[in-house]
């Protein structure tokens, strides 16, 4: 029985397979009521084979996705790193910008007072500590 069912599995065609079927019918007549479930049975596989290959696409098609989204990913994570670090840049040049006005204001108000400079020099003692 098992040798029939390995030889029934590996016929192709549907009418090799109804023809082989009704052979069987006519010689072993007691085996026609097993033969039933088992030719079920290989319709499901066969059906379960073609839904595989169907999935097998499917996953093919959501793995190239996959891939895409995730390259777009990494170059969006690329940008958001570089456009923090220019923010970071920009902030420190707007320092230096504030601290170089500063110096600007300072040269002009002492441009307007040079009496406080120059008494400030003269009274200038080293010894002495800077008081916050």
């Amino acid at each position: 029985m098992k040798v029939f069912l390995v030889f029934f599995s590996s016929i192709q065609g549907p009418t090799l397979k109804a023809q082989v079927f009704g052979m069987v019918e006519l010689v072993f007549p007691i085996c026609s009521n097993m033969l039933g479930p088992v030719w079920q049975i290989l319709r499901l596989f066969s059906d379960s084979a073609g839904s595989i290959n169907g999935l097998k696409e499917d996953l093919a098609d959501a793995r190239k996705l996959l891939g895409a989204r995730h390259k777009q990913l990494h170059q969006q994570w690329c940008r958001s790193v570089t456009l923090r670090h220019v923010i970071t840049l920009l902030d420190q040049i707007d320092k230096v910008a504030q601290v170089f006005q500063m110096c600007l204001g300072l040269h002009a108000w002492f441009t307007k007072n040079p009496y406080v400079l120059r008494w400030s020099i003269k009274n200038w003692n080293p010894s002495t500590k800077l008081q916050n």
